[in-house]
């Protein structure tokens, strides 16, 4: 597989793809997809999601952290405003070395493709059986897509990291909640 050149080639798409996600509501940003669709000749699908759009964003679903109790509990009871699977705690995440890098050619089913420009993390998917990206676009909807199918805001960087556990995940975001010195992280 090679990344990268999607990324500049599809500037376009991705520019046009910015304007119809700012500022809309969901269904105005499907409308907008639809829209363009003939016009650039693009990929992406809506998927279904079985919990409300609005309660998550790309890293809870990246890290199926979605609809799971214990990190609800611990985000609802921490005390400080960064106490959430959000930009700071995928940087921590690979930081402290729980995401690692891996090569594309070494990029599997489940492995996670991280998106950054200059000023570092942006967006994050899951490679999909049909090497093709699942991603929560911030509140609104969840696609799937090509790697160089997404808003330009997102970056020109792709970087896949290898897949990590639920129990990682949740383990690890405990450590983080520590670290930013919230109440009862450790509990739960």
């Amino acid at each position: 597989m090679v990344l990268g050149q999607d990324l500049a080639h599809d500037m376009v798409l991705r520019i046009a793809l910015d304007q119809i996600s700012n500022n809309v509501t969901v269904e105005q940003q499907i409308r907008g997809v639809l829209e363009i669709k003939d016009k650039f000749h693009h990929s992406i699908e809506l998927i279904d999601s079985r919990q409300a759009l609005y309660a998550y964003k790309c890293v809870q679903y990246a890290l199926r952290l979605v609809g799971d109790a214990t990190y609800s509990s611990l985000v609802h009871r921490a005390s400080h405003k960064q106490a959430f699977a959000g930009k700071q705690f995928v940087e921590w995440l690979i930081a402290k070395k729980y995401l690692l890098e891996l090569p594309d050619s070494s990029a599997a089913v489940g492995s996670l493709i991280g998106y950054f420009n200059g000023q570092g993390f942006k967006h994050v998917g899951v490679l999909g059986d049909t090497n093709r990206v699942k991603s929560k676009w911030g509140d609104l909807c969840l696609f799937e897509h090509g790697f160089g199918e997404v808003p330009a805001t997102y970056g020109n960087e792709i970087r896949i990291f290898c897949a990590i556990p639920r129990e990682l995940a949740l383990t690890a975001f405990r450590l983080y909640l520590k670290e930013l010195n919230c109440s009862d992280s450790d509990s739960a």
